[in-house]
This record gives C-alpha cells, sequence and structure tokens, in this order.
C-alpha cells in the first residue's frame, strides 16, 4: 500500500491551554495560518474557556523582503513577544 507524507503547513503551531499560565498539557494544538484574532467575548475553540486561555505560538517566521519588520501585539491580559530566544 502506498503511503504518503503530508505537505508542510504554513502558519505558526499554536497550543492552546484551558488557564492563563501556560501550564500542563495543551488541550489543543494546530498550525494557525495567521496570528490575528479577534476572540472578544468567544472561546477560541471547543474546550478552552472564553476567558482565563493562554496560547503558546512557535514556529518560524520566514521575511519575504530583506527589510526592517515590526511586530505587534495586544491583548487584554498581557502578552509576551520573544524572537530569536530574547524577550521583546
Amino acid at each position: 500500500m502506498p503511503t504518503s507524507t503530508p505537505a508542510p503547513q504554513s502558519g505558526l503551531t499554536g497550543s492552546y491551554f484551558a488557564n492563563k499560565t501556560l501550564s500542563g498539557t495543551a488541550t489543543l494544538v494546530l498550525v494557525d495560518p495567521a496570528v490575528n484574532f479577534v476572540w472578544s467575548y468567544a472561546a477560541p475553540a471547543t474546550g478552552i474557556p472564553a476567558d482565563n486561555f493562554s496560547v503558546r505560538w512557535t514556529g518560524f517566521v520566514v521575511p519575504q523582503y530583506s527589510q526592517t519588520y515590526t511586530f505587534y501585539t495586544q491583548s487584554d491580559d498581557g502578552v509576551r513577544l520573544w524572537i530569536n530566544g530574547v524577550q521583546l
């Protein structure tokens, strides 16, 4: 029987936790093609509460051009941005 290798997915791996501390085992892990969400009062996914949850995105951002890029974050409870192992 032939086997196939899944095509690589473009995006960042999101590990979703049903707590605010990124602790324990992630309730859900999936590849998010973009990190640009407006959840407001809704839960991000089934099994994740609408409030008091956390997400850790990991992966690589490959720039299309050699130039300066700016990353923006916005949240109502807190956010940390790490690039190349350095917290900005």
